[in-house]
């Protein structure tokens, strides 16, 4: 569900440098293809969350995990 959705949700640039993994007990785990991209993320991530929440329910995604790879 999020990850059909999470290219319209990131925008653009952030959806074509990210991949979400998993959504498990309410956390997301987004693969992110550099270290600047994850640190730029990581100051994004209330208002990517807020996103997220505003779509699909604050039950469903609780917190964001950022892995390089």
């Amino acid at each position: 569900e999020v990850k059909a959705a999470w290219k319209e949700i990131a925008g653009d640039f952030i959806g074509a440098n990210t991949e979400p993994v998993s959504v498990k007990e309410g956390h997301l785990v987004l693969r992110v293809t550099q270290p600047a991209v994850r640190f730029h993320l990581e100051q994004l991530k209330p208002e990517l969350l807020k996103k997220i929440q505003s779509r699909f329910g604050k039950g469903k995604v609780k917190s964001i995990r950022f892995n390089l790879g």
